[in-house]
């Protein structure tokens, strides 16, 4: 072999190294994930989507007054239609709901917020004429062990779970969303006067 054989031998060499290394790193610079394998941004997309069901998810309101009004029910140990009928008209919500923490072995969030309850028309008779209760709370939410759902532990939200254990729905009246105006009951104490009392004409004197 001659010395320029050699030489076209050596930089053939050269270059078939130079392309295989440069097609190596490519592969692993885009080196794809095992079907199956989750990405890091689809990780962090569901993290955020359990953390907004957890926190701040109409599912999540409507469990949280749910827990409100059973804990007002154990307190007054009574028959609970008067609060089932408040609850079933009375709107849920939060403001500024937000996450404060996060355990992942233990898979429990804990959030905080503004709970608001809206009275419908005519209960805040009961609630010394305030149309809506308010407090600001903290709550955990953890899956159930049997796959039911998320359980909540609610703390701060005592004033509203007290003053709900006192409303009495037979001494007062108030009207469900969309249904007809109805009357008012007067006041007691309020009773119409009654009608004035004709005069009568003395009678006349008798004759002595």
């Amino acid at each position: 072999m001659t010395g320029m054989d050699k030489r076209n031998l050596w930089i053939a060499l050269a270059v078939l190294v130079v392309v295989v290394s440069a097609a190596f790193g490519f592969s692993l610079t885009n080196k794809k994930d095992p079907p199956g394998t989750e990405s890091k941004a689809e990780m962090a997309e569901a993290q955020n989507e359990a953390l907004q069901k957890a926190c701040a998810s109409s599912a999540t309101y409507d469990r949280l007054k749910q827990v409100v009004f059973e804990e007002a029910v154990r307190i007054r140990n009574a028959d609970p239609t008067n609060l089932d009928t408040l609850a079933t008209n009375t709107v849920v919500r939060m403001e500024k709901p937000v996450v404060k923490s996060r355990d992942e072995k233990l898979n429990v969030t804990v959030c905080s917020g503004r709970f608001v309850l809206e009275l419908p028309p005519g209960a805040e008779r009961g609630f010394g004429g305030d149309r809506r209760l308010t407090a600001d709370i903290e709550y955990a939410a953890q899956a159930a062990v049997d796959g039911s759902g998320l359980v909540y532990q609610l703390n701060g939200a005592e004033p509203i779970i007290y003053r709900l254990a006192s409303f009495d729905l037979q001494r007062q009246q108030y009207q469900r969303p969309g249904a007809p105006a109805q009357p008012q009951l007067a006041d007691a104490g309020s009773a119409p006067a009654a009608p004035p009392v004709q005069a009568q004409p003395a009678p006349a004197p008798r004759p002595e």
